[in-house]
C-alpha cells in the first residue's frame, strides 16, 4: 500500500519548525489554504508540499507589492543624479 500524501498537524508542525497550536492558527487566518488541507469532522490532513508552494506564492506576492516602485510625477522626466555618484 502507497504512503498517503496527507500528513497530520505534527508532521507540519515538525516540518516548518512551528507548533501545532501555530499550525492550526493559520488554517483559522486562512495563511494555509483550503485546497492544501482535508478536514473530515475535527480531523485534519495536511499536503505539505501544496503548503509551502502556497506559502512561497504569498510570499512572493507580498515582496513584489511591498518593493513594487512606481515614479511620483514630479519626478517623470527628470535625470538621474546617480551617475554623479
Amino acid at each position: 500500500m502507497s504512503e498517503s500524501k496527507y500528513s497530520n498537524v505534527h508532521d507540519v508542525a515538525k516540518f516548518f519548525d512551528i507548533s501545532e497550536p501555530t499550525v492550526r492558527l493559520w488554517v483559522k487566518k486562512g495563511l494555509i489554504d483550503r485546497s492544501c488541507y482535508v478536514k473530515a469532522d475535527t480531523t485534519y490532513r495536511f499536503d505539505i508540499p501544496a503548503i509551502e508552494k502556497h506559502l512561497r506564492g504569498e510570499v512572493e506576492q507580498a515582496y513584489e507589492q511591498l518593493f513594487a516602485v512606481s515614479e511620483p510625477d514630479e519626478f517623470k522626466g527628470v535625470e538621474s543624479l546617480d551617475e554623479d555618484f
